[in-house]
């Protein structure tokens, strides 16, 4: 991957540029920067060429995401999405639904990222009793609108509850969990000091209304027991009621004076929390092991587990540690993470290694309750102030933050988790207010982390210099269908922006410029256009069809399904080139951004809009194993067809035109060149890859470069600079493989000079040589190349001499280690 860097205007291409005299000196240094991408250099062996694998080095597994899933399980989590207790086994409760989902997504994206589990961590629970109770209820049915939408502490009533075995209604506006230590029926209670106003309670300490609670209330008087009409009967006991998770959410320490309870079900409880989060589940690759440890955690656990819960599952229990739980994240993925009770154990570490991102999504169903230290926390505003410093400090070591609020309480602002999700780096918080909608956030969430670091590619700037209409290109590709993706993004006073101006768009096949070459002049990519030999290797229309976009050949048993049209894009890296228009030269403005594609195809996108404007199919790629790129069983057969590099000459560098030229890097051998002056009229000019290459031009892995040379008198010429780059076993060209440096014609492709051959004498090996990426300098500054510099495999760096009729060449410099072993270059670009 490389960030090549251009121009808005003037010399605009990601050419490397002519260096000025200071850098000369600096160019063999630089080089020697450069990352092998072959590795060392091995022991001398026979020269049969370099293996070049077919799949990406930094694909698939290594460019999987790390994902943690942070699932609230507080006692809340016992709720239906309205507030009610339905108890964790129900399939209505926030657990059941939003446990499903992550189950869901944890079958879509198998084999796609690497996923663990945290959850809170929790004070021993006790093994309890939960009931459904209405808050501050009424019995009287005149206090009853349906249609009610006012305050909560209202006399009017919006909803209503059949009493166990009567024909009478409690009327509420709220209902929420009541827990206690054993079953304890139907409950009507009465406080004459309560009020639901919160009055002097304050949390922990109360101090807490006492209800004398009876087993059966009948009438529809709201008086107190022993008045008139009141119908309590079947006294039980006097009971003081204190807050729980859920009460506390809601800013609820007082219950009203009369106050309802029913039975529901076993459940786990604790009304505290030790302030931080637990590992269940280490983050691994989401193969099927990993999804089955994954789907046991998230099965419902309640005492005595009937069916469908089991004691593997995360129990629901104790209050929300929001800020403590993403400090315990946070330590998990700095390799810091060391008690044995915040989940670590033997096999906690190692992280699965990754050139993708790490990640942390947030499910919670409310807002923080308690400090890092388990302190209780009642200022809202505090609290989400402390859980956002801890998503911030995520992001500082880099980990994103995703924060999902689920079914929240009523009148709690979903936005308010914002401040969280804007901290963690990801924007703002995904709401969700039922199944359907959880599914929807946790789709996008998931998606959004598949097609970032699910892929990977090249980068490039249209600039050097910020200003308002500067942006970063991005390429990338998705192993899992080896689609491919390009998007512009723009770069602000913060730093680039998170949403892209643009995503590269494919037209409907019917009006694409898809152009090939027939041997001696483009034509266009249609079946009764292509030459024969063409045909030959494609064998259908169809398959031209596909290959130029027809979605409709898709997903059945001879075509495969394709997420987008555009193909993977490796290692060619984004080029691009802005102009404006030249009335004298009558040249058009134009602002273009050219890209390689393993579908076979170079593009040409609109720089502004993103829209492709013209492709272009070398004659030299394998047609062969083209066609194989439009079948199912491609997925396990990746290969490389455009992935080299481009440049694209300024109308400055090439006598008022704009010249690209592509190389096919691993997909071939060779070279072409396009006219791409006018955007809307783009002309091929010449295709020297495949059979067609020159003797000696292998697989060039280098990027070429365009300029002007001295020719006779005050003459010049545009030349397009090219490395021989590497060859593949049984492909060496005049029984050599060394490292060479072609001159071309930048107009018609011939050469302008014969092949220059840097030979070592010295060297007594016999690897695979190859020059790489040459850079050119400009001696006397009269704006032609005079002197080129490259490095080679073998750890040379060859000086280049134009300045003479013939050209000659020398060693500049030898990359060597202490032992004397030589040093593969294969750097060269600077950017």
């Amino acid at each position: 991957m490389a960030m090549n860097i251009g121009h808005a205007s003037g010399r605009g291409s990601i050419q490397p540029a002519l260096l000025g005299i200071g850098a000369a000196l600096a160019l063999a240094v630089a080089l020697l920067l450069g990352i092998p991408l072959l590795g060392a250099a091995p022991a001398p062996t026979p020269a049969v060429g370099v293996i070049i694998p077919d799949n990406p080095v930094f694909s698939v597994a290594e460019n999987k995401p790390n994902v943690l899933m942070v699932l609230d399980n507080s006692n809340s989590m016992d709720e239906s999405a309205s507030g009610a207790a339905v108890g964790s086994n129900s399939p209505d409760s926030k657990s059941q639904i939003a446990r499903g989902v992550v189950k869901k997504m944890l079958g879509t994206y198998s084999g796609r990222m690497s996923v663990g589990l945290m959850a809170y961590k929790q004070s021993p629970p006790i093994a309890g009793y939960l009931h459904n109770s209405p808050y501050d209820v009424s019995y009287n049915p005149s206090n009853y609108d349906p249609s009610f939408a006012g305050s909560r502490a209202s006399t009017t009533k919006r909803y209503r509850q059949l009493k166990p075995g009567s024909s009478e209604y409690v009327y509420y506006n709220i209902a929420l969990p009541f827990y206690s230590s054993r079953n304890e029926g139907t409950l009507y209670c009465y406080s004459g000091t309560a009020s639901f106003d919160n009055g002097s309670e304050r949390y922990p300490g109360g101090p807490w209304d006492t209800y004398g609670c009876y087993s059966n209330k009948s009438g529809s008087s709201d008086g107190a027991p022993g008045s008139s009409g009141a119908g309590y009967t079947g006294f039980i006991g006097n009971y003081a009621f204190s807050p729980t998770d859920s009460d506390l959410a809601q800013n609820i320490l007082d219950f009203g004076r009369r106050m309802a309870s029913y039975y529901v079900s076993r459940t786990w409880y604790v009304n505290d929390s030790p302030g931080r989060g637990y590992l269940h589940t280490p983050i691994k690759p989401l193969d099927a092991t990993q999804a089955a440890l994954l789907s046991a955690k998230l099965d419902c656990n309640i005492p005595d587990n009937p069916a469908p819960c089991t004691d593997k599952g995360i129990i629901n229990a104790g209050l929300t540690p929001m800020e403590g739980t993403l400090l315990t994240a946070k330590d998990y993925f700095a390799g810091s993470l060391s008690r044995a009770d915040e989940g670590y154990t033997a096999t906690t570490y190692p992280l699965p290694v990754t050139c993708a991102k790490n990640y942390v999504i947030l499910l919670t169903d409310g807002m923080p309750s308690t400090d890092k230290d388990g302190a209780p926390l009642t200022d809202p505003a505090a609290a989400i102030t402390k859980a956002a410093a801890a998503a911030a400090a995520l992001k500082a070591s880099g980990v994103a933050t995703y924060v999902i609020g689920f079914a929240l309480p009523v009148g709690v602002d979903a936005s308010t988790l914002d401040k969280v999700a804007a901290a963690g780096g990801t924007g703002t918080a995904y709401s969700a207010t039922d199944q359907a909608s959880l599914d929807a956030a946790l789709t996008a969430i998931f998606a959004g982390i598949d097609a970032d670091s699910g892929s990977s590619g090249a980068t490039t700037t249209n600039t050097t210099g910020l200003s308002t209409d500067t942006r970063i290109f991005k390429a990338s590709f998705n192993p899992s269908d080896w689609s491919g993706a390009l998007q512009g993004y723009p770069v602000i006073a913060s730093g680039v922006g998170t949403t892209p101006v643009w995503t590269a768009t494919i037209p409907a096949e019917a009006s694409r410029k898809i152009y090939t070459w027939n041997g001696s002049a483009a034509v266009e990519f249609k079946w009764g256009t292509i030459p024969a030999t063409q045909q030959s290797a494609l064998g259908t229309t169809d398959v031209v069809s596909y290959l130029r976009g027809n979605r409709s050949l898709e997903g059945t048993a001879s075509f495969r399904t394709r997420s987008s049209v555009l193909g993977d894009i490796v290692y060619s890296a984004p080029a691009y080139m802005k102009e404006a228009a030249d009335p004298v030269a009558l040249s058009p403005a134009m602002e273009i951004v050219a890209v390689g594609a393993n579908d076979g195809m170079l593009h040409i996108f609109d720089g502004q809009t993103g829209v492709e404007k013209f492709a272009y199919v070398p004659a030299g790629i394998d047609f062969a194993a083209l066609k194989s790129y439009t079948t199912p069983g491609y997925l396990k057969s990746h290969k490389y067809f455009v992935d080299g590099q481009i440049a694209i000459s300024s109308r400055v560098d090439s006598s008022g035109k704009n010249i690209l030229v592509g190389t096919l890097g691993r997909g071939g051998r060779g070279a072409f060149a396009l006219d791409v002056t006018d955007a809307d009229a783009i002309k091929v000019l010449w295709d020297k890859t495949g059979a067609a290459a020159p003797d000696g031009l292998g697989y060039v892995l280098g990027a070429p470069f365009i300029s002007k040379v001295a020719g006779s008198g005050t003459s010049t010429a545009d030349v397009v600079f090219m490395p021989n780059g590497i060859t593949r076993p049984g492909a060496l060209y005049d029984g050599k493989d060394q490292a060479s440096l072609f001159v071309l014609n930048a107009v018609s492709g011939t050469n302008y000079y014969s092949r220059i051959d840097a030979i070592d004498a010295t060297d007594t090996g016999s690897v695979s040589n190859g020059l790489s990426s040459p850079r050119g300098w400009d001696a006397d500054g009269d704006g032609t190349v005079d002197y080129v510099y490259a490095g080679d495999i073998r750890g040379n760096v060859w000086k280049f001499d134009l300045t003479k009729n013939s050209p000659s060449v020398g060693r500049f410099f030898l990359a060597q280690d202490s032992l004397g072993q030589r040093q593969p270059i294969t750097g060269g670009k600077i950017g």
